[in-house]
C-alpha cells in the first residue's frame, strides 16, 4: 500500500495502479477540489484519494500489505512541526517506510546549511525552500534512515547534453520504522 503525501493531480497514482494492479495506492492532498477531481478522473479500482491523512494511512479493509508513505517536493514548503506531525501520524498507523524526495540545491557551489552548527530541525533557504534535518526528524518519529543521497534533477534536455541540471539536486531519504523498545 503506497500513500502519496501531497498528490495534487492523481496522474502518478493512476499510472502506477495500471502498472501494478495488485498494489493499492492512496493520494493525500489538503485540497478538497483536487481530491474530488482525482476521484473523477484518475480512479482505477486500486486507487483512493482523500483529505484525511489518517484514513489513508490505515490500509484498506482486507489488505495485509504494509504501508509506505512517499512525498516528493512537498516537505520543502512545510514547517518543521508539520513534517513531524506527518511522520508521527505514520508511526501511529504503523507505516513501514517513508521515502522523501525533496529539492535541496539552488546553486552549484553547494553552500548548504551546516545542521551541526545550526542545531535546527529546518532552515529557510532562498526565500521559500525549507531544508529539513531528516537525521534529527526521522528518529524522533520512530524511523531509522537506511539511505540518504543527493541526485541531480533530471531534465529532458540540457545545455551540456547530459540530461541533468547540476545546480538543482533532489535529496532522497529512505527510512524504515524502527523497532519498538
Amino acid at each position: 500500500h503506497i500513500v502519496n503525501y501531497g498528490t495534487l493531480a492523481g496522474v502518478w497514482e493512476a499510472e502506477m495502479a495500471h502498472r501494478h494492479p495488485d498494489w493499492t495506492f492512496s493520494g493525500f492532498d489538503i485540497s478538497e477540489l483536487a481530491t474530488r477531481l482525482n476521484r473523477t478522473h484518475f480512479a482505477p479500482a486500486n486507487v483512493r484519494y482523500g483529505t484525511e491523512l489518517g484514513a489513508l494511512l490505515a490500509p484498506p479493509a482486507g489488505l495485509s500489505a504494509e504501508t509506505m508513505l512517499i512525498h516528493c517536493r512537498t516537505a520543502d514548503v512545510m514547517l518543521p512541526a508539520a513534517v513531524a506531525a506527518v511522520y508521527n501520524q505514520c508511526r501511529q498507523f504503523g507505516v513501514a517506510m517513508i521515502v522523501a524526495a525533496e529539492y535541496v540545491g539552488m546553486n552549484a557551489e553547494f553552500d548548504y546549511p551546516d545542521f551541526e552548527a545550526a542545531r535546527a530541525d529546518a532552515v529557510h533557504w532562498q526565500g521559500i525552500l525549507m531544508m529539513h534535518d531528516y537525521a534529527r526528524v526521522m528518529p524522533r518519529a520512530g524511523y531509522r534512515i537506511i539511505e540518504d543521497t543527493l541526485v541531480p534533477l533530471p531534465l529532458l534536455a540540457s545545455a551540456d547534453g547530459e540530461g541533468f541540471q547540476g545546480s538543482q539536486l533532489i535529496r532522497v531519504v529512505v527510512a524504515e520504522r524502527a523497532p519498538d523498545g
